[in-house]
């Protein structure tokens, strides 16, 4: 049977004693556990038997009982439902990576997995990759870029032909040398915002 941790408390003592968490006190703080700090003690129990769901605090009250354990909001809607929530909102979340990811693969909680995600999804060449996929397959459906983003391109090409070469007549030398390695350099000066292909396109441009 599910239990509702909801209500007001004197202590982390008292929390346990009246939730038949005896067990749960001992799993977490271990054998012979003493209360310290109610709130983070208490928080930490209700993270461990349902992460998320329940927010403790204090309030001013004349009564003993001022530690309040409330349900957060909204902590009832379902995975899908979230993620319906989101779509409307125009976020993507066909792929979405958990803690289970990580902890199925290493020892570690979930703090610390959620530590390894962030550095992996926003590291520099996770987000290069990322964008380069998506104008890979925009360009796949047949999606036209808006203007500003095609302006903002030339302009890079233009600073690293500038920077790189010291402008058009050195560059022609490399392309005329080896142009590959050319169009590889201005990439990656762009960062891959403008891909091979399009600096290639954008040289032509300029050159013609």
């Amino acid at each position: 049977m599910e239990v509702n941790l909801e209500g007001r408390y004197m202590s982390t003592y008292g929390f346990v004693a009246l939730n038949d968490l005896e067990k749960q006190a001992e799993k977490t703080f271990g054998k012979d556990w003493e209360a310290e700090s109610d709130v983070e003690q208490i928080q930490e129990l209700c993270d461990n038997i349902e992460k998320g769901r329940y927010h403790v605090y204090c309030i001013e009250t004349r009564d003993d009982e001022d530690i309040v354990v409330r349900e957060s909001d909204n902590w009832e809607l379902s995975t899908d439902k979230l993620k319906e929530l989101l779509e409307n909102r125009g976020f993507y979340t066909g792929n979405l990576w958990h803690v289970e990811d990580i902890k199925g693969m290493f020892k570690c909680d979930d703090d610390e997995a959620q530590d390894v995600l962030d550095s992996a999804l926003t590291n520099e060449a996770t987000m290069d990759r990322i964008w380069f996929a998506i104008r890979f397959h925009a360009d796949e459906y047949g999606l036209k870029e808006l203007e500003e983003v095609k302006s903002n391109k030339h302009d890079l090409v233009l600073k690293s032909i500038m920077t790189r070469y010291g402008g058009l007549e050195n560059l022609i030398c490399q392309l005329r040398e080896d142009c590959d390695v050319a169009y590889v350099n201005i990439a990656d000066d762009t960062d891959m915002v403008v891909n091979e292909h399009e600096v290639e396109d954008i040289i032509n441009q300029i050159i013609t």
